[in-house]
């Protein structure tokens, strides 16, 4: 009923040579001929990663406006402010840049990267960047409650909130970088191409950032509006229910998450999500692929009933 011939390819199913093979060979069955109701399909690593070659671009350019829409409503709905919102874009768009310039220049030189990690970088840099920018600047305006000179408001807030920043960039970053160590091909090179990028938003804010937020200070804040502008009811009771419960709140906190532990330990092996449905269901990857599990499990044929 089914019968699997292996074609041997270079290793890594998102190199340039192994998915020019692939399409050479693809073209060479498809000119085949072939009896009546014999189905010739092409799948395994090197047509996925022919596909998501040529998906990669376009996934690029709508994760980038998906994800720069969703930071513009972020902030206008957190500033309510056309400047305040534009400081953070503009650092965003600085540590893409330099990030994706950088690493091109490094993959010129034979640094290894693939076809996916540009997406990944988008994400992740417009991510802890917004975030970064969220954490410095709500700093500013409390700081910025307490003195009347801008410019020393910036400066404290660049010292108080500049340690946290470091340390989760470099937490976040040291934890990309750990992907070094995969033995998947994809992973080990888009960890520390990632983990770079996540160092350069950081970098960015520190310093651009904060520079954007010394030059506009005094259109930043409004006198009327400054005192404790993030003091409200919710967060004051989960302020003074950590600081009287401490004990309690870290044993609930920490049941919640090892029970969440604990499960996805117990469901690792049970997928939630079918990985062929980000394929287009009419590609022959997808159409050999779903064959092979019907009439093959763990590559020996599947005993009839």
């Amino acid at each position: 009923k089914a019968a699997i011939i292996v074609v041997d390819l270079p290793a890594g199913s998102l190199t340039s040579h192994t998915v020019k093979r692939f399409r050479e060979i693809a073209r060479a069955v498809a000119d085949l001929p072939r009896p009546g109701g014999l189905q010739i399909e092409i799948t395994g690593s090197a047509a996925m990663g022919g596909l998501l070659e040529s998906n990669a671009k376009r996934d690029v350019d709508m994760t980038t406006i998906w994800a720069l829409a969703a930071v513009v409503v972020i902030l206008l709905f957190v500033y309510r402010s056309s400047l305040a919102m534009l400081l953070p874009l503009v650092t965003i768009a600085a540590a893409l840049l330099v990030s994706l310039g950088l690493v091109g220049w490094m993959a010129s030189l034979g640094w290894p990267i693939n076809s996916l990690v540009q997406m990944f970088m988008i994400v992740i840099v417009v991510g802890v960047g917004t975030d970064y920018c969220l954490f410095l600047f709500a700093r500013f305006r409390e700081d910025a409650a307490e003195v009347a000179d801008t410019r020393t408001a910036a400066m404290m807030a660049l010292t108080h909130a500049g340690p946290a920043v470091l340390a989760s960039a470099g937490t976040n970053a040291l934890g990309m970088a750990t992907l070094w160590f995969a033995r998947n091909r994809d992973l080990h090179t888009s960890g520390p191409t990632i983990a770079l990028s996540i160092v350069i938003a950081g970098a960015c804010v520190m310093t651009l950032s904060a520079s954007l937020i010394h030059v506009s200070g005094r259109w930043l804040v409004r006198r009327k509006d400054t005192a404790h502008p993030h003091d409200t009811r919710f967060w004051r009771w989960a302020g003074e229910l950590v600081k009287r419960r401490p004990r309690a709140v870290t044993l609930v906190v920490g049941g919640f998450l090892l029970c969440a532990s604990l499960l996805g330990a117990w469901k690792r092996n049970e997928p939630i999500y079918d990985s062929l449905d980000q394929f287009p269901a009419d590609s022959s990857f997808v159409r050999g692929a779903r064959s092979y599990s019907r009439h093959f499990q763990n590559g020996r044929p599947v005993a009839e009933a």
